[in-house]
């Protein structure tokens, strides 16, 4: 396996990935599972196919993964790995790719630097007589 890992997340941020596959089935959804280097806890993606093509004699399909729940739960901060990449048909079967790609990404501890204020002002109604002239 490669030391090289995918992005780093902060808690709150959408962990999603993309899945592009050839498959002659017709598959509905897609699931990775990814889990933690440190202490073995799996973070689940999944998706349904959101784009199927034609290429010669199987189907180019495409699906995007997230995380499942609204909103999802954060994992815990470490370094996440790809274990398990399965499809899922629309005749129910169950399909596991033989060579996952290796891929990865780590969630780290919220930062505690301060906010840096860029702009503040008021938002008044239009009709307000404090706003300009231009904008009432």
């Amino acid at each position: 396996m490669s030391n090289k890992v995918g992005p780093t997340f902060v808690p709150g941020d959408p962990i999603a990935y993309i899945v592009q596959f050839t498959c002659k089935a017709n598959v509905r959804t897609v699931l990775a599972v990814f889990v933690a280097e440190e202490f073995g806890d799996e973070v689940l993606l999944e998706g349904e196919v959101e784009k199927k093509e034609w290429a010669r004699d199987a189907r180019l399909q495409t699906a995007l993964l997230k995380q499942p729940g609204e909103p999802p739960e954060d994992p815990k901060p470490g370094t996440y790995h790809l274990r398990r990449l399965e499809v899922h048909t629309h005749a129910g079967r169950t399909l596991d790719f033989n060579n996952p790609p290796e891929a990865g990404f780590r969630l780290i501890e919220e930062p505690a630097e301060l906010p840096v204020r860029t702009h503040v002002a008021w938002a008044l109604p239009e009709w307000h007589p404090d706003n300009p002239p231009g904008r009432r």
